[in-house]
């Protein structure tokens, strides 16, 4: 028999909102450690700028030096680790409840050395996108270094044309910071929940969305809709997507999980791989 649980799949919608708060707060501290350095990057336009032969190479220097400081002062890693944990708590947390309320048990728990493979490549992957915001940072400040050198060596206008650029720069990596924030914890809670339910036996699911306006058109379509683990749709299982925020509800084969499901805990699937809503 193929059933499906009652309960729905939860998002970790707070954790989404805690980790865009994580990288536009250290999107804020890079601009102010590129600001603090203003002064001595004027200092150096002036003594060096025009009369140096190669001005491209103390640009590189100072541009090496704040990002030094950024890496000594702010420690991103230690917080994204933090996030990948509360969400794989969250994700674990989601799949045994929806399991126990079924079944009445807990599922056995996954191996320690899949979670820590999936972990060492969602921190990897989210550090270098951190990473590219901070090399684009770098990049725009060697860009407005080396025009408004050659523009001009006034103190107080290269002042002004340093310190926008920095602002307006900023502005773009807390955009940016948010979207990686919210892409990021999408994508790990599915592929976790994809774990958690592949290793409940579960090899097919429900896409499941939030209901409201913010579901784009194609994943309203897929609502209540049956997919295989192995067999994704063209745009990738849900929360694979760029800001997507659908979830997967179990179906669970009771001959696979060997155990009786509870009254009233479950609907059936149709022949037809038909489901209710």
């Amino acid at each position: 028999m193929l059933i499906y649980p009652k309960a729905n799949v939860d998002y970790p919608i707070g954790l989404e909102r805690e980790y865009a708060k994580i990288l536009v707060r250290y999107t804020r501290d890079v601009r102010q450690i590129c600001l603090e350095f203003v002064p001595l990057l004027v200092d150096e336009a002036i003594a060096n700028g025009i009369t140096a032969d190669r001005m491209d190479n103390w640009i590189t220097d100072m541009t090496s030096k704040i990002k030094e400081t950024i890496d000594s002062k702010l420690r991103i890693r230690d917080k994204v680790v933090s996030v990948f944990d509360k969400v794989r708590g969250f994700a674990k947390r989601q799949q045994e409840k929806i399991f126990r309320g079924v079944f009445g048990s807990t599922p056995q728990g996954g191996n320690a050395r899949q979670y820590e493979m999936i972990k060492t490549i969602w921190v990897s992957q989210n550090l270098e996108l951190i990473e590219s915001i901070d090399r684009r940072t770098m990049e725009q400040i060697h860009y407005a270094l080396g025009r408004n050198v050659i523009r001009t060596v006034d103190r107080e206008m290269l002042t002004k044309e340093l310190t926008q650029s920095i602002m307006q720069m900023g502005k773009v990596n807390e955009r940016r910071a948010a979207l990686i924030a919210c892409d990021q914890v999408g994508k790990l809670n599915s592929q976790l929940a994809q774990y958690e339910q592949i290793n409940q036996g579960v090899d097919s699911y429900i896409w499941s969305t939030r209901k409201d306006n913010r579901v784009r058109q194609k994943h309203r379509e897929r609502e209540g809709r049956v997919y295989k683990w192995d067999n994704p749709p063209d745009d990738g299982h849900p929360g694979w997507p760029i800001r997507c925020r659908c979830t997967s509800t179990p179906l669970y084969d009771t001959d696979k999980v060997g155990m009786k499901p509870k009254t009233g805990s479950f609907r059936e699937v149709g022949k037809d791989n038909s489901v209710s809503q």
